[in-house]
């Protein structure tokens, strides 16, 4: 499912092939110019993993005291990153810290009425938060300026089993934090976002216990018995980013959605040394103090997003035509790229109200053809094959259009095709309305090199 283009003017499917693409060359010319340079991993097989709770993560080190705190959202993560096309709501700029709130400094009039009123918002929600956040609490959290302590946020979710109700945080807590091996190569998994220098930091611990450090300089040997670290993001578990505690101190929108405070990066530098000194040494970990995830269902985080806001709060039918009527087409489109595709532009509603967990928004059956190098079977696409698109569009407060996409670069030029549209809409009365359509219709080449449509059923 994708949106509208964004300012960029280009679709955020467009931008995902642009960077997969990119790096599926980079990897095919890497593969290419090996020119022997290739390795044989050693035919060794080995991992690690524990539960941490990293709200609450001592040092080892009494030379280096320090420790991570309760989780906490920074003013900055609502200004979006710089890669993205912006936030619909910038309470605060990238940037600002607590310190830029005191007379002299550089928050505007808007981020210091922000500063006072959402700590009060918050505490009308969860009373108990409002009085959890002190300042030796904002202490552990500096420079951050806290949007929302959701480490005090409690919340009741489903049970992914039972369907019981579990007692768990806004915020996850018992992250799980993975190493495994195979020959050389090491892939350590993160349930972060991790910035560049983050990342490269948790390699170079990783590479420190098992490669050493010949010359005293902190970095690690290259040569040694692990030669690549992959760090693997967003897996297992998602707890927003990573960074080094000199980002942290910036307060960028990574820095501010670094949650578990300026040290969070050391407590995982110092938890993956742990599992890379058991692998090393071939002992078992010691998990007598292990903390237990509450296995819980979180479908509901996606109700809790900023962008909820901008969400249409029921569905409303075109007063001509119905859902799943139709607003334009069938018709061809050329993109930049020169792809042709045939779209549908239907009356819909916000696909939210069903994420069709399982089953698909939409499906394309298209002719039986000889010439398919590959096809699906009984010639039927859905929502997760590359060929299609699913793209929602907001019209009013409460009207929405559907438009359906299909990639007619390998597909024959004459025939009939058939889109289904299947959906759920929400009333206002906050009744639940199925929608489930098919348009069927014969695609004829004219002969100029060009394509008429002809609709047979609708």
């Amino acid at each position: 499912m994708y949106g509208p283009p964004s300012k960029t003017g280009i679709y955020d499917w467009q931008h995902t092939r642009e960077l997969g693409k990119r790096q599926f060359e980079k990897a095919v010319e890497l593969y290419r110019n090996a020119n022997g340079r290739e390795r044989l991993v050693s035919p060794i097989i080995d991992y690690r993993h524990i539960f941490i709770n990293m709200a609450a993560v001592k040092s080892e080190d009494p030379q280096n005291p320090w420790q991570t705190t309760k989780a906490a959202m920074g003013g900055p993560c609502t200004a979006g990153s710089t890669e993205d096309s912006g936030s619909p709501i910038p309470l605060y700029r990238e940037g600002i810290t607590v310190d830029d709130l005191s007379p002299e400094g550089a928050a505007n009039l808007s981020e210091r009425f922000m500063a006072f009123l959402l700590p009060n918002l918050l505490g009308l929600i969860t009373p108990g938060a409002i009085e959890a956040v002190t300042d030796e609490y904002k202490a552990t959290q500096y420079p951050k300026v806290i949007l929302m302590a959701n480490g005090f946020i409690p919340w009741t979710a489903k049970d992914g089993d039972t369907g019981e109700d579990v007692k768990t945080t806004f915020s996850p807590e018992i992250l799980p934090v993975q190493i495994f091996r195979i020959g050389e190569l090491i892939l350590c998994s993160m349930p972060v976002e991790v910035t560049t220098m983050a990342g490269r930091r948790i390699e170079n611990t990783i590479k420190l216990i098992f490669n050493g450090d010949s010359d005293g300089d902190g970095w690690a040997d290259e040569d040694g018995p692990i030669r690549y670290v992959v760090v693997a993001q967003c897996t297992n578990e998602y707890a927003g980013y990573l960074t080094t505690y000199e980002e942290y101190q910036k307060q960028y929108y990574e820095g501010a959605s670094t949650m578990f405070g300026p040290h969070e990066l050391q407590a995982f530098q110092q938890t993956v040394a742990t599992l890379a000194r058991s692998m090393k040494n071939g002992t078992a970990l010691d998990k007598s103090n292990e903390p237990i995830p509450p296995y819980a269902d979180a479908s509901w985080m996606a109700e809790l997003s900023l962008a909820t806001l901008n969400w249409p709060l029921f569905d409303r039918q075109s007063a001509q035509t119905p859902f799943g009527g139709i607003v334009n087409g069938p018709y061809f489109e050329v993109d930049p790229d020169g792809t042709r595709y045939l779209k549908l532009k239907v009356w819909g509603a916000f696909p939210n109200r069903n994420l069709m967990t399982g089953k698909t928004y939409m499906t394309v059956k298209t002719p039986p053809s000889s010439a398919y190098l590959q096809a699906p079977r009984n010639f039927t696409y859905t929502d997760t094959d590359p060929e299609t698109r699913f793209q929602w569009e907001q019209v009013n407060l409460d009207q929405s259009y559907i438009t359906l996409w299909f990639d007619m670069t390998s597909q024959p030029n004459k025939g009939t095709y058939e889109f289904t549209y299947t959906s759920e809409a929400k009333t206002l009365t906050n009744k639940s309305l199925p929608i489930r359509k098919k348009y069927t219709f014969n695609i004829e080449d004219i002969g100029t090199g060009a394509l008429q449509v002809k609709i047979s059923d609708f």
